[in-house]
């Protein structure tokens, strides 16, 4: 069985779940501005021109960063549902997960903001998390040089036993990638 699950919280409208958007907040935050504060962050989102007239002042920068930060909680406990069903089903320890963003924002990082206009690291250096099946060689191993996510394919491939040789060659398993 191939899954692939596209999760797209992280990208405008932001709406995430309330009770993780109050942990990032300040604690003195008004309950009754939350709904304001994220309509200011999608519009700010969807300026088609991507680029601010001037930097975020550091309290906005900081409520940028608490919806964004709330969104990724959002996306993981989501995600930790799905892990949970997994277990459950006794699938987990048999399973391949290779979890990735698609890309980066700038959330206000070289006055700019979302993920259009550039390629700078922001929006290019992504986290990469692939857990081979318990089975699998190289399992267990961490890896912190970054690498290219255009090779998830080959590694899925090689994992599970279809792999052509050129394939296998371009797996993240191999330690020269």
């Amino acid at each position: 069985v191939f899954l692939f699950i596209n999760l797209m919280g992280v990208h405008v409208p932001y709406d995430p779940d309330r009770r993780l958007l109050q942990r990032f907040l300040p604690p003195s935050f008004p309950e009754r501005q939350v709904s304001s504060l994220l309509r200011w962050a999608n519009y700010l989102q969807i300026d088609f021109r991507n680029w601010l007239n001037e930097p975020l002042a550091a309290e906005k920068q900081m409520l940028l960063n608490a919806i964004y930060d709330a969104e990724v909680a959002t996306q993981d406990a989501q995600l930790g549902v799905f892990l949970q069903r997994l277990r459950d089903a006794r699938r987990f320890e048999r399973t391949m997960l290779a979890i990735v963003a698609d890309h980066g924002d700038h959330l206000g990082d070289k006055d700019r903001v979302n993920h259009g206009f550039g390629v700078y690291q922001p929006l290019v250096h992504v986290p990469l998390i692939v857990r081979a099946p318990s089975h699998s060689p190289g399992s267990g191993e961490v890896h912190e040089e970054p690498v290219s996510t255009r090779r998830l394919f080959h590694t899925v491939l090689a994992t599970a036993g279809a792999a052509t040789a050129e394939e296998e060659e371009l797996a993240l398993s191999d330690p020269t990638i």
